[in-house]
């Protein structure tokens, strides 16, 4: 691997973290929901759970 491969690599790999950081505070959001029914299912998608703790 030469040095600018290792550079990219690292590069991406610093991307990553912050999309696993996302995804378990999204998943603790959901647990702490609890069960969803109804319109409930509709509007807590992960999607909008992310832009919410995005916001």
């Amino acid at each position: 691997m030469c040095i600018t491969q290792y550079f990219a690599f690292v590069e991406e790999r610093q991307k990553i973290h912050p999309l696993n950081t996302l995804f378990s505070k999204v998943n603790e959001l959901k647990a702490a929901l609890g069960p969803l029914m109804g319109r409930s299912l509709l509007y807590c998608i992960d999607a909008c759970l992310r832009r919410y703790l995005e916001a």
